[in-house]
């Protein structure tokens, strides 16, 4: 049965209450029968119109005429009546293209306005949508190339529906966002890039990358030939994805404008990312793990203006952890964990590396170990072997070689960088703690070294213009080295260091090789642990206008031979003051104080508690005319070429 509804009206559209209503058989005079009103009741036939002139009535199927009589007038119409299961055409009608647009929705929520599924729906463009499985079957390149056209025209999100989809290569030509969840996975058997894409690219968390590696082989892949993703347009960001090993670099990107990598876990890839970025381009790398580059380095950044990489975990690199390059500047590298980096040929095996021509980058707080080489190297050096205004700040970073089981080669090493502060680091179980290579105004200052094994706690060559400061260095054991050695430098203050625990045959505090100049040692103080040969201060090159002055050395017996020993130097205005001065064996030989120091100037040193006496008449150094000693007990003064009886 069906339910019809009408209005009795006159021809002049007047409404007819009370009119009429005979139901026919259609075509005969035969009343129709089984009519029912609109709570189901039996009706008669005819019926009258109620007094809104309404006539709603139901008929079995079939076919009938209508007549309605009322207001002087008969009208007759002819009416078709059809039963309908309402479920069967509800279903029919949300089961059509626009159903969605039939089924209501609101938010929750004081301002909500009522949508439609619809609305809903058309927010987000999935890959099923154009026929993706996400059955880890069927090649779905196709519809993820649609989907992503399509979404492009409506600025809307892909959304990953938690499938596992098959690609070729997915070549993205518009801007793309990928969200939800699901792994894009590169169809086995097939070389190239998993995704191409030459404008702004953007995946959120939840993304699996797998480039599918162990089934797709490529004999010929270089660093760029078989990547997770190859970007070259303005934008990539990445936030939350997840890409396995790669047969080529994992992530590489010359984006133009700005490169986000917010918690990614990258892994494997001959380089896990590769940033060859225009200097106009913002990188900001924060958080996430990158590990087991099997060329190259975990992360390489070239040529940006401002960057950050913060927080980040670097680690089992087949090269070095954290690489900036070619002119990257104004960044800072702060927090993050770098270790397990191996050399490859004579490459790599840093923590951190500040490489050609960066500049002006703050290194803080990170955390350094079980490098092969080292944990931080600002080897800056321009192709034309000049010096670089590095402008670096290395501050409050805790670096450990103890690298297999031994020494790391170098716990912090700058070579032709310039304006460098290295201030409060810890450094410890390096050969070599800190070496800097032809580098001009630079601090050190406030750091603790321990620990250098067979190297020393400090290192300058060719070097102008710096100060070693306030350092407390603990623990150089190794035989015939300098704790503290200068090559061909000047103009330099080393001063209010501690150094304990200096030991080993041959072993020197301070060692001076190659000319070197205009320099002060002041204030420091030194102590040697053990017996054993050595000297304070070792001059193996030529010396000018030099002061040590107000240190503080001591060890044991027999600990060190002598104070001062020059071999084979030019010495010129070189004068040792006011220093306290611990050296047991200097009591009973007084030549013990300075060995081939003719022209070094001893000047008020206080040795073994007393100043300026000695067992006999000293003769291997030089003093300033009307010197005063107790030489053997007997008070003389230096006349300029002999000591005479005061």
């Amino acid at each position: 049965m069906e339910l019809k509804t009408y209005f009795a009206q006159d021809a002049s559209g007047n409404i007819m209450p009370g009119a009429t209503v005979t139901v026919y058989e259609a075509g005969t005079a035969t009343l129709a029968t089984g009519l029912q009103d609109e709570s189901g009741s039996p009706l008669a036939n005819p019926f009258t119109a109620d007094s809104s002139a309404k006539v709603a009535f139901y008929a079995p199927d079939g076919l009938y005429d209508i007549t309605v009589v009322g207001n002087g007038r008969t009208v007759t119409i002819r009416a078709q009546f059809v039963s309908v299961d309402g479920a069967s055409v509800l279903r029919a009608d949300l089961a059509a293209t626009g159903g969605s647009a039939l089924v209501g929705f609101q938010q929750a929520g004081t301002g909500a306005v009522p949508r439609t599924l619809q609305d809903e729906s058309r927010g987000w463009v999935t890959p099923e949508q154009f026929g993706a499985k996400g059955d880890n079957a069927t090649d779905d390149t196709t519809a993820f190339s649609n989907a992503a056209t399509y979404a492009a025209s409506k600025n809307l999100p892909i959304r990953l529906e938690g499938g596992q989809y098959i690609v070729s290569t997915l070549t993205l030509s518009v801007d793309a966002t990928f969200t939800g969840s699901g792994t894009i996975r590169k169809k086995p058997g097939t070389t190239g890039h998993l995704i191409v894409s030459t404008a702004n690219l953007n995946i959120e968390s939840g993304v699996v990358l797998d480039q599918n590696a162990a089934n797709c082989p490529n004999p010929s892949a270089s660093y760029n030939t078989d990547c997770a993703i190859t970007h070259s347009g303005d934008e990539l960001i990445l936030r939350g994805v997840k890409s396995l090993a790669s047969v080529s670099a994992n992530i590489n990107t010359s984006a133009k404008k700005l490169m986000v990598m917010d918690d990614c876990d990258v892994t494997g890839g001959w380089l896990c990312l590769r940033g060859v970025v225009a200097a106009a381009c913002r990188v900001r790398i924060r958080g996430g793990r990158y590990s087991g580059s099997t060329v190259y380095d975990n992360i390489q950044v070239l040529n940006t203006q401002d960057y950050v990489i913060d927080g980040v975990t670097s680690h089992d690199s087949k090269m070095s952890c954290i690489v900036l390059n070619e002119s990257a500047a104004n960044g800072s590298v702060t927090n993050n964990i770098c270790y397990g980096a191996g050399i490859s040929g004579a490459e790599g095996g840093w923590g951190i590396v500040m490489s050609v021509l960066t500049t002006n980058a703050t290194i803080s707080g990170n955390h350094c170990y079980d490098n092969a080489r080292g944990g931080i190297t600002l080897d800056t050096t321009p192709i034309d072997g000049s010096t670089n205004d590095g402008r670096f700040v290395v501050s409050g970073n805790t670096l450990i070689g103890d690298y297999a089981g031994g020494y790391g080669t170098t716990g912090i090493s700058v070579n032709k960088a310039n304006q460098v502060v290295i201030t409060s680091n810890t450094i410890r179980k390096f050969s070599q703690s800190i070496l800097v290579n032809v580098a001009n105004k630079f601090t050190v200052a406030q750091n603790v070294i321990e620990d250098c094994g067979g190297g020393y706690f400090f290192q300058a060559t060719s070097c102008t213009g710096f100060e070693v400061s306030n350092n407390v260095m603990h623990t150089c054991a190794t035989s015939a080295s300098g704790a503290v050695s200068i090559f061909g430098s000047s103009q330099f203050k080393i001063s209010g260091n501690m150094l304990s625990d200096v030991g080993g045959a041959g072993r020197s505090a301070f060692k001076f090789t190659s000319p070197c100049s205009d320099f002060v040692i002041s204030g420091n103080k030194i102590d040697k642990a053990d017996a054993g040969t050595g000297f304070m201060i070792y001059v193996a090159g030529d010396l000018t206008n030099a002061r040590f002055t107000g240190n503080k050395f001591r060890s044991p017996a027999a600990a060190w031979q002598y104070y001062i020993v020059a071999t084979g130097t030019t010495l010129v205005d070189v004068v040792t003051e006011r220093n306290e001065i611990v050296v047991p064996s200097v009591q009973t030989n007084p030549n013990r104080y300075i060995l081939n120091g003719a022209a070094i100037v001893g000047d008020g040193d206080i040795i073994n508690g007393i100043r300026d006496k000695f067992s006999a008449a000293p003769t291997t150094w030089a003093f300033r005319n009307g010197y005063m000693a107790i030489n053997n007990n007997v008070p003389q003064f230096w006349n300029g070429t002999a000591w005479v009886n005061i």
